[in-house]
């Protein structure tokens, strides 16, 4: 048995591994996850687990994802049930509703279809709850989801955990200078002090954007089109979620490949790579599709114009165009921040996610001070600024790299 330096991105890592028997006297033989570099047999991290447990691992933090958003949107179909119960007001549960804390990571592949399937389904299944007996059992569904996925946990979820020089460091400090060394590391200032980069800012805003615009169209779809439209169960109005959770659904699948897609036809046409060619088919949905089936949307049910057809299929083209502009946002910022990719990924989703809870909590005092129509037409504005900011991160972002390695 030799002692293998192992190589992974920013880190290095000391494994114990087994030497193969050599091939013929001469050319060592390398298991699954390891590869010859020079004289070094060179492992990768993950590789002690088996593609089960990796897939394992994959469906397990979907599931995670699907329970984080459906419990943030399953209420939306009782939030009537809920006023007359506690005679409050709709403006009173949204916000509670808003203020519900959650953190988010970076979300891609199944993760981010995942946290699709909740805003499409959470309602439905809510609508069934609250038509057929008491809306607490929402909340009972969800702990008992809950408590099934903290079971799962503790039989999927391995070690990840590598013994790095960093880790190895601490252990030989005092608790003082222990505890110096992890705040330079975890301290949140860090994660605020990433938005001052140009790029990263603009891209988050843009993302922003959407989310607000997506959370304003989830959040009052039965306050507002149950008396347009003359439904009267709350089974009627979570069907109503399909519409944009579908969209949801198809954009998370178009999305990833549009993005790859003209990355290739840009690097075959200008012969090289840049970052911010990614960025281009969310340009698209953010200037076009989205503001524009918003703007439809909002302005169809205000007049009470196109029945219940023409509103549910501008729902499904919000759902679409949302879903299939994000990977392209995401994935940029991972890409221009290699060196810093978790702080910039929570700077993401912080500036997103609290744009998300304005919505929530703003949508319906909205509705009822200026209609639904001229709050659709804010938010497709706001659409409009993030697709210039993405124009603008298109055209500039390569400068504001340049700048940024100078200063490094």
């Amino acid at each position: 048995m030799s002692t293998t330096t192992v190589l992974a991105p920013a880190q290095v890592y000391e494994l114990s591994t087994f030497r193969q028997p050599e091939n013929n006297g001469s050319t060592p033989q390398t298991s699954p996850g390891q590869v010859e570099d020079g004289q070094r047999l060179v492992a990768t991290a993950y590789s002690r687990f088996s593609d089960i447990q990796k897939q394992s691992v994959a469906w397990f933090v979907a599931f995670c994802g699907l329970l984080a958003s459906m419990s943030t949107t399953s209420i939306l179909s009782a939030v009537l049930e809920i006023m007359e119960t506690f005679d409050t007001t709709a403006t009173v549960i949204n916000i509670s509703n808003a203020l519900y804390l959650i953190e988010r990571a970076a979300a891609m592949g199944w993760f981010l279809r995942g946290t699709l399937f909740g805003p499409a389904f959470g309602p439905i299944i809510s609508g069934i709850i609250v038509t057929y007996t008491s809306w607490r059992i929402i909340f009972w569904v969800q702990a008992s989801l809950t408590g099934l996925a903290s079971l799962l946990c503790f039989f999927v979820m391995k070690e990840t955990l590598q013994t790095t020089p960093r880790l190895r460091e601490l252990r030989g400090q005092g608790v003082h200078a222990a505890a110096k060394t992890l705040w330079k590391s975890l301290n949140p200032i860090l994660v605020f002090r990433l938005l001052s980069e140009k790029n990263l800012l603009c891209v988050s805003l843009a993302s922003a954007s959407m989310a607000f615009n997506m959370y304003s169209l989830l959040t009052p779809i039965r306050y507002i089109l149950n008396p347009r439209l003359g439904l009267t169960t709350p089974l009627q109005s979570g069907l109503l979620y399909l519409a944009p959770g579908g969209g949801y659904l198809l954009g998370s699948l178009v999305g990833g490949r549009l993005s790859d897609h003209i990355v290739k036809f840009w690097m075959k046409r200008r012969g090289f790579r840049l970052w911010e060619d990614r960025l281009r088919g969310s340009f698209i949905l953010l200037g076009l599709a989205l503001p524009g089936s918003t703007l439809l949307y909002g302005w169809t049910v205000d007049r009470g114009f196109g029945g219940i057809g023409l509103p549910v299929v501008c729902m499904f083209v919000q759902g679409i165009s949302q879903t299939s502009a994000f990977p392209s946002l995401n994935t940029y910022i991972m890409d221009v921040m290699q060196q810093n990719s978790g702080k910039a990924s929570a700077s993401h989703y912080f500036v997103r996610y609290a744009l998300s809870a304005a919505a929530t909590a703003s949508c319906i005092p909205m509705i009822d001070a200026i209609g639904i129509g001229w709050t659709a037409t804010i938010s497709s504005f706001m659409v409009l600024a993030g697709s210039g900011l993405v124009l603008l991160t298109i055209h500039s972002g390569g400068s504001w790299r340049g700048n940024q390695e100078r200063q490094a």
